[in-house]
Parts: structure tokens; C-alpha cells; sequence
């Protein structure tokens, strides 16, 4: 187990924090880990195409956290399609701030429209998880 303070690296007794932690009320949570951002499709609707590289990594630390005892909660927000979510028909804050650091998206207003291939997880889910 291992700290950082004062970006120094300081290695931990984990038998210190163990009770901090009880399986039987904890979960890990995965957040928007869905097409819409992991695809590599040049239509991908908000691509972030740096956490491609983390998707095997979270699997494996889920499947460590589901050996334990643990539980993992995949959540994804989803919109309806024509904008009824965009409050007062101004769309989200995002979809006007995010090009100027990426660039163009040409696909912006396919991203996490409910019951699209945009929503669908690209970590694994298992049948024990919990999705919202």
C-alpha cells in the first residue's frame, strides 16, 4: 500500500487501514466507461482515446475487487434523442467547451443518447455487478 505525500512515495502497512475498509459495504464505482468515449471509431461521439489504454487495466483491478468480496457499480449517464434534456434547450456546457481542447467532434450530439451503441460498456460487465 503506498502514499504520496509531498510526491514522495511512502509505502504503507495495510494493516493500519484495514479497518477502513469492509468489503460488505464497499463498492467500486466505473463511470462512463461506455463507445461513446472508448470507441475508436472516427464517429465516436466524445472520444477520449487515452483511457482506451486503461480498459484491460480496470478489468483485472474489478476482477481483484469481485475476488475480495467487493461489489462494482458501472454508471452511465444517458440522454434523449432532440435534446430534451438540455436545459431550456441550451445545450449541456460541455458540447461548447470540449472542442476547443480536441477540436471538432462532428458526432457531439450522438453522444450517450439512450439505447444507442454509444451507451454500451466497454469494461466488462459481470452478473453480479450492479449498472445505472
Amino acid at each position: 500500500m503506498r502514499a504520496y505525500v509531498y510526491n514522495q512515495p511512502r509505502e504503507l502497512d495495510p494493516a493500519q487501514f484495514a479497518d477502513y475498509l469492509d468489503l460488505s459495504r464497499t463498492a467500486v464505482l466505473s463511470i462512463d466507461m461506455h463507445r461513446g468515449h472508448l470507441d475508436d471509431s472516427p464517429d465516436c461521439p466524445c472520444p477520449a482515446p487515452r483511457a482506451r489504454d486503461v480498459v484491460a487495466p480496470i478489468d483485472a483491478f474489478h476482477d481483484e475487487v469481485r475476488a475480495l468480496g467487493g461489489r462494482i457499480v458501472h454508471v452511465k449517464s444517458v440522454l434523449r434523442e432532440g435534446g430534451a434534456d438540455d436545459i431550456g434547450g441550451i445545450p449541456s456546457a460541455w458540447r461548447r467547451t470540449f472542442p476547443l481542447h480536441v477540436g471538432p467532434i462532428p458526432n457531439a450530439d450522438a453522444h450517450a443518447i439512450e439505447g444507442s451503441p454509444w451507451t454500451e460498456w466497454v469494461t466488462r460487465v459481470e452478473p453480479g455487478d450492479l449498472k445505472v
